[in-house]
């Protein structure tokens, strides 16, 4: 057994040192080294500050500061991987909350989407750059991209969850918001089977249609086609096995609602969707949105966990377009729990999407035709688009795919 985890050091101390280090290698790695782990007193729960050790960049290893909060009882419990935003540094407080419902949650800084100045126990040369600088390179190296970086601090989270006596291997999610919810995705399709529920808030694949695509641009044709090849989250998406829930808002202002939409087409696995009506890059305008002590993203993200990875409960509402006319459409809505609400909302086309408004129409336009199916009434409207939001007799909400009037593509 030691020549083979000797082995298995060896490897990954390679990897981490090397030039040309792949996200597949990544996902090979065993857990990293913690090179650093402190108590932390807490009420009900146990808390850890750690630092482990990730990706080596220009001769310097990444030390990610994380804290780990779990449950004072013993397990296995199931875990989750919390990911923070842009501009955010590791979620202590929702780490905590989590560990507080019977999950043993991490939540890592992350290289290059932290803001350095409030990452100060991480380590690496992404610490002495600006924010957001060198997410967008492939030079010398695809490791010199922070985004990069970031996904290997994320993995590397995963493989120390695994590894942890009171964590059930097979119960582990991964949540984020925004930049964490485009990681959240690429990482449920890099490690695959690994990952039991993925919930992405605000984000996901597809830069070309969200805020970034002036970035894409600036690179060369070469480097675009590197940098979208390797980190790109639309890649990952068919890869996905976990059940998929991305928490969008119509009015994002930097994943704009085509690129959500595309990238909820492009999973393959058990997956259901909401779009908040005119909510910029927040989650709410449905029922099931943020709570007052900023302890959850959405709050509905609770339900979904408890069902996914402890099976409580039954999964949140789902909705099916099923039938598509000029004049009417029919929806299909999955909702064990009993439908408390179908409500209709459309925008007019015209204006870019993080500007366009949200009406929701009369309920006299939506009428059950049997059991599962409602008719949708879209007479007379202008053109733009539209989507129902479910909500069930908990509180907690879906959507279908926002439609064109006119048949085509968004």
């Amino acid at each position: 057994m030691k020549p083979l985890l000797f082995a298995l050091m060896a490897l990954a101390h390679a990897l981490a040192s090397a030039q040309d280090v792949t996200l597949q290698d990544v996902a090979r790695m065993p857990a990293p080294q913690i090179l650093h782990s402190e108590p932390a007193a807490s009420d009900g729960i146990t808390v850890r500050h750690i630092v482990f050790r990730s990706t080596e960049v220009g001769g310097v290893p990444n030390e990610v500061y994380a804290v780990l909060a779990a449950p004072r009882h013993a397990g296995p419990h199931p875990a989750l991987l919390v990911l923070h935003p842009g501009r955010a540094a590791a979620q202590a407080a929702i780490a905590e909350e989590w560990a507080r419902k019977g999950y043993v949650a991490i939540s890592p800084d992350l290289p290059g989407i932290a803001n350095p100045d409030l990452a100060p126990r991480s380590g690496g040369l992404w610490k002495q750059r600006p924010y957001g600088a060198d997410r967008w390179t492939v030079s010398p190296s695809l490791a010199h991209s922070t985004v990069f970086q970031s996904l290997a601090a994320g993995a590397g989270a995963i493989r120390l969850l695994q590894q942890m006596d009171n964590v059930d291997a097979k119960r582990i999610g991964i949540i984020g918001a925004s930049w964490g919810s485009y990681m959240t995705t690429v990482l449920a399709g890099l490690l695959g089977e690994d990952i039991r529920a993925a919930y992405a808030v605000w984000g996901a694949g597809f830069f070309e249609d969200t805020v970034f695509a002036t970035n894409l641009a600036s690179l060369s044709d070469a480097e675009r086609s590197r940098w979208q090849s390797a980190l790109g989250a639309e890649h990952y998406l068919p890869r996905i096995s976990a059940r998929f829930f991305i928490a969008g808002a119509s009015n994002d202002r930097a994943f704009y609602l085509p690129s959500l939409v595309r990238s909820y087409e492009n999973i393959q696995a058990p997956k259901g969707i909401v779009f908040g009506p005119n909510a910029d890059h927040d989650a709410g305008g449905y029922a099931g949105g943020p709570p007052p002590d900023g302890r959850n993203w959405t709050a509905q993200e609770v339900t979904f966990f408890e069902h996914a990875l402890k099976g409580i409960g039954v999964p949140l509402p789902h909705v099916d377009t099923v039938k598509l006319a000029p004049q009417f459409a029919e929806v299909q809505v999955e909702a064990e729990a009993g439908v408390r609400e179908l409500a209709l909302f459309h925008a007019p086309a015209g204006t870019p999407w993080p500007q366009r408004r949200w009406t929701q129409l009369a309920a006299e336009r939506i009428k059950v035709i049997g059991g599962k199916r409602y008719r949708i009434d879209l007479s007379g409207l202008e053109p733009g688009a539209w989507y129902v939001i479910a909500t069930d007799l908990r509180g907690v909400s879906a959507s279908s795919l926002p439609k064109p009037l006119d048949g085509q593509r968004l």
